[in-house]
């Protein structure tokens, strides 16, 4: 079996190769593509994933104490009735102020934006809210999920979401476009377990690990790995039915 940092190249490797990809729409059916692997080889001191060149969107040790721009942390904070609250720390001076209700802040690459995970209702739980950290204002975008994970595009143009249909078992991945707040659904799981995915650094592709077969509890025993572009293109990278390839970078 591959190992993760194989397997992370795998997908680093055919996304900066330069291959055009095909186009197509959300689905899981495989399609035409130019995209391929050209070979496999162990990672170099220049191969090193997006979230690694950009300090704020490296995976925080702790997911609701996460460090921000200069001195600054987005931190959860539960209230009397466990509610959480997003606060935005200075370590500097030792002051907080309250952002809003929510929890797993994430920081846009410019730590001008945080995205994290808001309840409005029992109808509506677990929905994506991007937050403007200067003024507080705050957007829901109608993504028609339930938000599980989600990544900021190193331009911070988009976020990557990936979710599950309400009332259903259905996981489907999401881009949503921060300018316009406009989504767009990319793909869907014929199984129910969650999507990794990573971001090319010029934020043009997205490389996605796709279960196929999964054990107890939605943990994969097979899985691929896909590239979706942000334009609407679409490719199946790997087709290792015996292998879970995992952690795309």
């Amino acid at each position: 079996m591959l190992s993760h940092r194989w397997l992370k190249l795998l997908a680093l490797y055919a996304a900066l190769s330069g291959i055009a990809a095909c186009s197509g729409v959300a689905g899981s059916a495989s399609e035409p593509c130019d995209w391929t692997v050209r070979s496999i080889r162990a990672p170099g001191p220049s191969d090193i994933p997006s979230e690694e060149q950009a300090p704020l969107l490296r995976d925080p040790d702790h997911p609701n104490n996460v460090p921000g721009p200069g001195t600054f942390r987005a931190v959860v904070k539960s209230d009397s009735l466990h509610h959480p609250h997003i606060y935005i720390e200075n370590t500097a001076t030792g002051t907080r102020k309250l952002l809003r209700r929510g929890s797993r802040p994430r920081w846009s690459p410019d730590g001008k934006q945080i995205a994290c995970k808001v309840w409005e209702s029992i109808r509506r739980p677990w929905l994506l809210c991007v937050v403007d950290v200067a003024t507080g204002r705050s957007f829901v975008p109608d993504l028609q999920c339930l938000v599980m994970n989600y990544e900021w595009s190193p331009d911070g143009r988009s976020i990557a979401v990936g979710g599950v249909l309400p009332g259903s078992e259905t996981n489907v991945l999401s881009l949503y476009n921060v300018r316009t707040r406009t989504s767009r659904l990319v793909d869907t799981l014929s199984v129910f377990s969650d999507y990794q995915f990573g971001w090319s650094p010029d934020s043009r592709y997205l490389a996605v690990q796709r279960p196929t077969r999964v054990v107890d509890e939605e943990e994969p025993s097979a899985a691929d790995i896909w590239i979706f572009g942000a334009s609407g293109t679409r490719c199946q990278l790997t087709d290792t039915p015996d292998y879970v390839e995992s952690e795309p970078q």
